[in-house]
């Protein structure tokens, strides 16, 4: 299982708001900009017990990061993120992830609440050595 600590910052200028030239920043000498059709399935507990304590469990199709992920909350907005690989796509949540929620499922499992579907244009900005710098996801 893989794990790290996340700092996700997210911005919403507005729905119309164009993104700046992102080439005019400084070491950016090239953009891939890819569309990505996601789709998120989000588990809890009957009661929302997840949600409620700050967890996220989900299940992420349709991009480059495919897979299980659980978010518990950490420290100073940081989050401590849990990633299990997809299996063959209807796979119930991965063991260790169930596991590691075991102290807000008890003897359940966690079931579907709801499921998303979203369209995004990922920018990854690149150096002149084509390595990534970041990504801008709209």
């Amino acid at each position: 299982m893989e794990r790290h600590r996340e700092i996700e910052t997210k911005l919403d200028p507005g729905g119309e708001t164009p993104l700046p030239d992102l080439t005019a920043l400084e070491g950016v000498a090239d953009i891939d900009v890819r569309e990505l059709r996601l789709e998120a399935v989000y588990f809890d507990t009957d009661a929302l017990a997840l949600a409620a304590a700050g967890i996220s469990l989900r299940r992420r199709s349709g991009g480059v990061d495919d897979g299980w992920y659980l978010k518990l909350p950490a420290r100073d907005g940081e989050r401590l993120e849990l990633h299990e690989p997809l299996g063959d796509g209807d796979e119930p949540v991965p063991e260790a992830l169930v596991d590691a929620l075991q102290l807000f499922v008890r003897d359940g499992a966690p079931s579907p609440v709801v499921r998303l579907r979203t369209r995004r244009a990922a920018h990854r900005l690149l150096d002149a050595e084509g390595r990534a710098l970041l990504e801008v996801a709209d």
